[in-house]
């Protein structure tokens, strides 16, 4: 009865981990090799900065195209949707604010 009752929890417990497996198939076959470097996940996420690139530019291409810019990541506020909207951005120093404890980002 023990041995079930744990069992049951366990399967319970671990649903969430199951359910999320088939979005990960195939994440393989992107076409090309990829890195989790600062600049190919905010070119991803659709950095302003890295607007220009292509979208399956490699790191090396990226950085040429950044140059000699001094950048950083923070928060930028702009109006969208939404008013005053909140994203988190890899920018030109100055453009965007260092990001604070308990901001809420809208997307």
């Amino acid at each position: 009865m023990y041995f079930q009752r744990k069992l049951g929890t366990v399967l319970y417990y671990n649903k969430d981990r199951r359910a999320n497996f088939p979005r990960y198939r195939g994440w393989w076959e992107i076409g090309r090799p990829t890195t989790l470097s600062p600049l190919e996940t905010a070119k991803a996420f659709g950095a302003p900065l890295l607007a220009e690139c292509n979208s399956n530019d490699k790191v090396r291409d990226l950085i040429k195209n950044v140059g000699d810019r001094n950048v950083q990541y923070g928060t930028m506020r702009w109006r969208g949707k939404w008013d005053n909207e909140v994203t988190l951005r890899l920018a030109e120093v100055g453009t965007v604010d260092n990001v604070r404890t308990g901001t809420i980002f809208t997307r």
